[in-house]
């Protein structure tokens, strides 16, 4: 009878100690895994883990600097400063920015774009002259820093030839050129990037090696050209001129950045 006794109380020991060893494991797993997971939060919250997002763009304004060419007589341009990337991506922090200009006069000198929503400020550039050159910088700043800047400069021949980029269409861009009172030859480049429509008869004579070709243009007149989009760096545009019967050249206009 002690025996079985004993026997009994041993089974019933080995029982206890095996169930408290496993309660520890998993106490000692729970408490390794909540400072793991406080770790990864404290990480997480003091910036350790990630970059906050960092979006100062412009519709014309860029990073490496843009050129544009206006129509004598244009007296302003406008322009966007924005925080976002699309309508779902925005910059983590508020966004304080700087606009100066070497000529001209600035509706906006300076601003905020406001953290995580699309923010966006239009800034106009005013008191333009013919023949003259101006150059506009925007310097945002959120912990990280981006510089934009662009070149307007007006023309001062009233007589011009005059050009326009529609990119409406992500898969190819349609490039149209037209006169008023001038004729003569066009010579169109094309930027890297960007495919020539060959069943336009136009392009039979374009060259890789080159990128140009050539048309007549009369008085009044316009015509279109589709290039279809390859690896084309936007801020590159079609190099228009136009050599008229006088023998002069004129460079065209770029229509589409007037406002």
């Amino acid at each position: 009878m002690m025996k079985q006794i004993k026997k009994l109380c041993g089974i019933f020991s080995k029982r206890t100690l095996l169930t408290s060893l496993a309660a520890a494991v998993v106490l000692t797993a729970c408490a390794v895994g909540g400072i793991y997971a406080k770790y990864v939060y404290d990480r997480d919250r003091f910036g350790l883990v990630g970059t906050p997002s960092f979006y100062f763009q412009s519709d014309l304004l860029m990073a490496g600097g843009a050129r544009y060419t206006l129509n004598s007589g244009t007296k302003s341009v406008t322009f966007t400063l924005t925080n976002s990337a699309d309508d779902l991506r925005f910059s983590d922090e508020d966004i304080s920015y700087t606009v100066t200009s070497d000529g001209g006069s600035l509706s906006v000198t300076e601003g905020t774009l406001t953290k995580k929503i699309k923010s966006e400020d239009t800034v106009t550039l005013s008191g333009l002259e013919d023949g003259k050159t101006y150059t506009v910088k925007a310097i945002g700043k959120a912990g990280f820093e981006e510089t934009l800047t662009a070149t307007f400069t007006v023309q001062s021949d009233a007589h011009a030839v005059y050009m326009h980029t529609d990119t409406s269409n992500p898969t190819f861009v349609v490039l149209t050129v037209w006169t008023k009172d001038l004729s003569g030859t066009v010579t169109v480049t094309i930027p890297e990037g960007l495919i020539p429509d060959n069943t336009d008869p136009s392009m039979e004579k374009f060259t890789t090696e080159t990128r140009q070709f050539q048309f007549r243009l009369e008085k009044y007149s316009s015509v279109s050209y589709r290039f279809f989009v390859g690896r084309w760096d936007k801020t590159t545009q079609f190099g228009v001129t136009l050599k008229n019967d006088g023998t002069e050249t004129h460079t065209a206009v770029v229509e589409s950045v007037l406002r």
